[in-house]
């Protein structure tokens, strides 16, 4: 029973951290699309608030469901559907791919 207790805090954390795994400590995109909409929380029923302009660059922070919180260049943070986040390049210009 506690190997399963561990496990799962395990998975817990590691979903939390995705990003900092997948794309190293300090991942930094650049929007490619005309924009991309910023909500308050993490769903279609939350608020737009920024948009991220092609060019902007942007940080993700942490996943929940099919939203992720980002941090864009102006120091804005929102939420975007992962789905946006291919609409970005890393810095060196490789499209992004979602774990």
């Amino acid at each position: 029973m506690q190997a399963l207790t561990i496990r799962n805090l395990l998975f817990v954390l590691g979903a939390s951290v995705w990003p900092l795994l997948a794309f190293g400590h300090e991942p930094e995109f650049v929007v490619q699309a005309s924009f991309i909409d910023m909500h308050t929380g993490p769903g279609r029923g939350y608020p737009k608030f920024y948009v991220i302009a092609k060019g902007e660059s942007l940080r993700p922070i942490k996943q929940r469901t099919s939203w992720i919180k980002v941090e864009a260049h102006k120091g804005h943070v929102g939420w975007i559907r992962a789905q946006d986040l291919e609409k970005t390049r890393s810095r060196d210009g490789r499209q992004v791919r979602l774990p």
